[in-house]
C-alpha cells in the first residue's frame, strides 16, 4: 500500500472517531437536559399541587394503626361470644345469636375506643331486655347489623338495628353511624366528605322534598353529624320519611342518598347497603 493512501485511511479513521465522540457527547449532554427539564417540570407540578390543595390520593391502611394488624378494620365483637344464647319462640323464633352482630373497631386511637365502649352499651342492653316480657308481650330485637368501608375519606361505620314489642306492632328502627378519619379520629363535619357542608346538604334535602310535594309535616330533616359513606356514594341521616312500606313512622330514621339524590329508608337501607347479606336478614 502507498505512503498517501495510509495517511488518507489514517485521517478517515480519525474524522470517524472525532463524529462518534463528539456525537456521544452530543447524545448523553441532551440526555442529561432532558432529564433536568423532567425533574424540574415534576418539581414545579409538585409546587403547584400544595398551592392548590391537591392531595394525593392514600390508602388509610397505610396512615391509620390498628389495635390488631392479623383483622380487618371492623370485625364481629369478640365479647358477642360471652353472650349466653337466648330465645323465645314466636312465628319467627328469634334467637341472640341470629339477631345480635356486634361491631368492634379495630382502630388503634382513643375516640375508636369510646365508640367501642358506647357500642358494647347499646349491645348490652339490647342483649339485656330481649325476651323481656310487657304483660302477654315480649320484647325482641329484629336484627343488629353493621356496614363498614375503607374509604378516600377515612373508615365509615354504620350499624342499624330493630327493636320492637312482639303483637304490638312497634317497630323502632334506628341508624347509628361512626366516621374516622386518617389520624383515626372521630369526625362529624360534613366538610369532611367530599365538597359537601351543612348548609348544601339541607339546601339539597329540602329542595328534594319540594320535587316530592311533600307536606312539611312528611318532609325528611337532617340530623347532624350523621352519615355514611360506601362505595362512592354518600348517606346522610335524617328523621321522618316513610318507611319501606310506604307508611310513615316519625320515630323511624332514614337516609337520603346524596351522590344520587334520592331518599333510602330504612328498609331499603337494608336492601342498598346489606344487599351482599340481605339473606340472613330477618
Amino acid at each position: 500500500m502507498k505512503k498517501g493512501s495510509k495517511i488518507i485511511i489514517v485521517l478517515i479513521i480519525i474524522i470517524l472517531l472525532v463524529i462518534i465522540t463528539g456525537g456521544g457527547y452530543y447524545f448523553f449532554n441532551e440526555k442529561n437536559n432532558t432529564d433536568k427539564e423532567i425533574q424540574n417540570l415534576n418539581s414545579q407540578i409538585e409546587e403547584l399541587r400544595k398551592n392548590i390543595g391537591v392531595k394525593e390520593s392514600k390508602d388509610v391502611t397505610q396512615i391509620s394503626k390498628k389495635v390488631d394488624e392479623s383483622k380487618p378494620w371492623v370485625y364481629d365483637a369478640e365479647y358477642l361470644k360471652k353472650y349466653t344464647e337466648k330465645e323465645f319462640s314466636t312465628l319467627d323464633n328469634y334467637k341472640t345469636s341470629e339477631c345480635l352482630k356486634i361491631p368492634y373497631i379495630n382502630i388503634d386511637s382513643e375516640d375508636a375506643e369510646k365508640a367501642n365502649k358506647e357500642i358494647k352499651e347499646i349491645s348490652d342492653k339490647l342483649y339485656e331486655k330481649f325476651g323481656e316480657k310487657y304483660g302477654d308481650d315480649i320484647y325482641y330485637i329484629t336484627s343488629m347489623k353493621y356496614k363498614y368501608s375503607d374509604n378516600e375519606n377515612g373508615i365509615s361505620l354504620l350499624i342499624l338495628y330493630d327493636t320492637g314489642i312482639t303483637n304490638s306492632g312497634d317497630i323502632i328502627g334506628t341508624i347509628k353511624t361512626y366516621n374516622f378519619n386518617e389520624k383515626g379520629e372521630l369526625v362529624n363535619n360534613y366538610s369532611d366528605i367530599k365538597e359537601y357542608n351543612k348548609n348544601d346538604l339541607v339546601a339539597k334535602i329540602e329542595d328534594f322534598s319540594k320535587i316530592k310535594d311533600r307536606k312539611d309535616e312528611d318532609k325528611i330533616k337532617l340530623i347532624d353529624g350523621e352519615y355514611f359513606v360506601s362505595k362512592g356514594n354518600v348517606y346522610v341521616v335524617c328523621s321522618g320519611g316513610y318507611t319501606s312500606g310506604g307508611e310513615r313512622n316519625s320515630r323511624q330514621c332514614t337516609m337520603f342518598n346524596v351522590t344520587e339524590n334520592k331518599e333510602v329508608s330504612y328498609g331499603e337501607m337494608l336492601n342498598e347497603v346489606f344487599k351482599d347479606d340481605i339473606k340472613s336478614v330477618k
